[in-house]
């Protein structure tokens, strides 16, 4: 069968096959993942293949995604991961991952301002208009909750297109010193009583860490305005961090002394964030940074001629450095191979893999990823916090 006609049969299939399309729909990327197993060379396994269904992972909590839960510290939205699209990489608003609500705000927030404290003993009140004077594009990128793990199907995670203002920019026009430590705080008074949360939002940065990351207030995500859960009217977005720093509701930017503790905020995440240790110093905290990482997101069943084969879809996102392959296993005993279709652009907020599982026996399944290069830091990989488990039957 041709690279062509195998295509056709897949468009074919998605019109035909009812259950087929349903799940297609839902699934999101899986039309591009077969697209690309049709441009592999001959022996594709999944070659007159018909879907049957999806399996779904075990030993994961009952909490529902899409949905928010409790309010204030409390708030929780968790992201279906099954829906990411290579095609389509961001998430919509009214799904993106929440992980603290909205606090006691304002009515209006037409008036906001935030407090600037560029030296010792200077203090500014600027508007909002001031701060930011206009909105620009930011690009994709990628929020992941520090805490975000496998209770909640690892939905703390999701990607949008932001708009915003360089804090670069910001720090320059109001003469904050290129080698002094910023605090950036966010509004973050709650009537209800937080449950495994610490009120209080700030994080101390070196000036050089906010301009190499690219740091950002944004105002928009996906070409319309922050809504309150999301931090209206602004909130900092520090690519390539861990979200505990993404303060919502910016409140104040202030420059401190090298011999500043931590914030509270900081010694919250100390451990979720790879610390050694709890520093006492703000500045002695390592940057919290997102290793590279990859994980499966569905886990679907097909039927090739009397055989069963599993098509696994996954996902790989973060890291300065991208691995040129990922290695996959299905149980601890088992020998790690290359993932069928993994690549990976760079600049991708997050990127699609598959890999085909064939004829598997019954029996329950520990899927984990690896990557075997040590130039490409792998700190949650390497001792499986993105592993997933899924029981096959007869």
């Amino acid at each position: 069968m041709t690279n062509q006609t195998r295509r056709q049969f897949i468009e074919q299939m998605l019109k035909t096959t009812a259950v087929g399309t349903t799940t297609f729909l839902q699934g999101g990327s899986i039309l591009t993942t077969l697209f690309s197993c049709a441009e592999q060379p001959e022996g594709d396994p999944l070659k007159d293949g018909q879907f049957v269904k999806t399996i779904p992972f075990v030993g994961e909590s009952d909490l529902p995604v899409n949905q928010l839960l409790g309010d204030g510290l409390n708030a929780r939205k968790y992201f279906d991961l099954a829906k990411v699209k290579q095609t389509a990489q961001t998430t919509p608003n009214e799904h993106f991952f929440i992980r603290t609500g909205h606090p006691e705000l304002p009515k209006s927030l037409d008036a906001w301002q935030v407090t600037l404290k560029p030296t010792p003993g200077q203090v500014q009140t600027v508007s909002l208009g001031e701060l930011v004077p206009e909105a620009a594009a930011m690009g994709l990128h990628l929020a992941e909750c520090a805490g975000n793990d496998r209770a909640g199907h690892f939905g703390l995670m999701s990607v949008a297109k932001w708009g915003g203002f360089p804090l670069s920019e910001i720090l320059k026009k109001w003469n904050f010193p290129k080698e002094g430590f910023i605090k950036i705080s966010g509004f973050d008074k709650h009537s209800s009583r937080p449950i495994g949360s610490t009120e209080g939002a700030s994080w101390i940065f070196a000036y050089s860490q906010l301009t190499k990351a690219g740091a950002f207030l944004a105002t928009q995500m996906n070409g319309v305005p922050l809504d309150r859960d999301h931090g209206l009217p602004v909130r900092l977005v520090v690519p390539g961090w861990y979200a505990c720093t993404y303060f919502k509701w910016v409140s104040e930017i202030s420059v401190v002394p090298e011999t500043e503790p931590a914030t509270s905020q900081m010694h919250e995440f100390a451990s979720r964030t790879h610390q050694v240790g709890d520093p006492v110093l703000a500045k002695e905290f390592a940057p919290a940074n997102i290793d590279f990482a990859a994980t499966p997101v569905r886990i679907e069943q097909w039927r090739v001629g009397s055989k069963r084969v599993y098509l696994v879809v996954g996902i790989a996102w973060g890291g300065e450095k991208t691995p040129a392959s990922v290695l996959i296993r299905f149980n601890n005993k088992s020998t790690y191979v290359p993932v069928r279709t993994f690549q990976r652009n760079a600049t991708d907020p997050w990127s699609v893999w598959s890999h085909v599982w064939t004829d598997p026996q019954p029996g329950k399944y520990r899927i984990q990823l690896r990557v075997n290069d040590r130039a490409v830091p792998t700190r949650r990989l390497d001792v499986g916090y993105y592993a997933r488990r899924v029981e096959i039957t007869a």
